[in-house]
């Protein structure tokens, strides 16, 4: 859903959300003096797509004053577009309902930032990069459709194999493995939806560390940063690190060496929210396993 989600934000970035920014106004500003385009100012200013569009239409030969026109058909014939609704909502309702409910949901939603970040472009000069937008698209839809469905609370099963989360959740599976021969440690997460498709993965390496709980408590850290700095909540974080997931989840301060690593992954949890940690077995832990590996 991501990758979909992307797409359709690039199309619209690159686009409807284009701001003009000073260009020139009138058709013969584009023109050379031999009433030719002006190729590169025409490029300079329009998209690729529309660049090329206007360069096949044939200029005058005369100098001629700019009009503006209704646009005609293949055949000449001028036509105007009738609206059968009186407003947005009415022409929108019909259009909802030919999706499903969660189609619809994710619509509106993805309609609804597309307007508050052209909104931020226009007026703040502010711009969000596509991954980012695409996330908080989708960490929206996540929130929204957790309200939608009933939530499941599943601490300390012991699953043998990885099962996908409620809709409108994420999962989240972390693991970390010591390499003797570097010195080092590879920390791997990743991010599922309740479809089974992958939102986010990490993989990164932290050097001279081999503490089995560090290694541990660095992977639910990565994780926790990931799905914090895009905002995605809820999460049903996973681990095959039981005395990992127990201290995390106990209270009180922990003042042992890794107790600032835990005091990050608490402060990050707390503003997830819904989300909670619990322990599965290695077997249902083997993607973030082999992420580890690599």
């Amino acid at each position: 859903m991501l990758g979909m989600i992307r797409e359709f934000l690039n199309q619209l970035l690159s686009g409807l959300l284009f701001v003009w920014v000073g260009g020139p106004l009138w058709v013969k500003d584009y023109l050379l003096s031999e009433l030719s385009w002006n190729v590169y100012l025409v490029r300079e200013w329009f998209d690729q797509c529309d660049a090329e569009l206007i360069l096949t239409i044939p200029s005058s030969r005369q100098t001629v004053p700019d009009r503006l026109v209704w646009h005609y058909d293949a055949k000449g014939v001028v036509q105007t577009l009738h609206m059968e609704h009186g407003s947005v909502c009415d022409w929108l309702a019909p259009c909802l309902g030919n999706l499903t409910k969660k189609n619809a949901s994710l619509f509106l939603i993805l309609v609804w930032f597309v307007w508050k970040e052209r909104n931020k472009r226009l007026w703040n000069g502010r711009f969000a990069s596509l991954d980012q937008l695409a996330f908080q698209v989708t960490s929206f839809y996540h929130l929204h459709m957790s309200v939608q469905a009933p939530s499941r609370r599943v601490v300390g099963r012991r699953n043998s194999q990885w099962t996908p989360p409620c809709p409108g959740w994420l999962k989240a599976n972390c693991d970390g493995i010591y390499d003797a021969s570097s010195h080092s440690v590879g920390i791997g997460v990743v991010v599922r939806d309740s479809s089974g498709s992958i939102v986010g993965v990490v993989c990164s390496k932290v050097r001279w560390v081999s503490n089995p709980q560090t290694i541990e408590a660095l992977a639910y850290r990565a994780a926790c940063s990931l799905l914090d700095r895009f905002g995605l909540a809820p999460v049903a974080f996973e681990s095959d690190c039981q005395h990992a997931v127990t201290t995390i989840n106990s209270q009180g301060v922990n003042t042992s060496l890794l107790g600032r690593v835990y005091e990050d992954i608490s402060t990050m949890l707390g503003s997830l929210r819904g989300s909670y940690l619990s322990y599965i077995s290695w077997n249902a832990n083997k993607v973030a396993n082999l992420l580890d590996l690599h």
